[in-house]
């Protein structure tokens, strides 16, 4: 099987609307609107770490979740919406 989703795109140092689009609709997998704590986060921030080169064990995708939602959920619901997840994946 082919690498991670975000493989892709880590060699982007910013990621167009196209791309962005892209990645939203792979990972808001519910079609909710927001990538939700869960599942649909825990995948998107287990390929960003897998993408960087990183060993993801669930401790360090635990703590990384964490520090992404202090860091980028504006208002703290628990989830990213598209404008917090641009921020996240510096899109153009």
């Amino acid at each position: 099987m082919s690498d991670s989703f975000l493989d892709q795109y880590k060699q982007m140092s910013a990621l167009g609307s196209a791309e962005f689009a892209k990645i939203w609709q792979h990972y808001d997998r519910d079609g909710s609107g927001y990538i939700e704590a869960g599942p649909e986060l825990e995948s998107l921030l287990t390929d960003v770490l897998r993408a960087g080169g990183e060993e993801v064990t669930e401790l360090k995708i635990s703590d990384f979740i964490a520090g992404v939602l202090e860091m980028f959920d504006v208002n703290a619901d628990g989830k990213l919406s598209r404008d917090e997840l641009a921020r996240l994946l510096e899109v153009e």
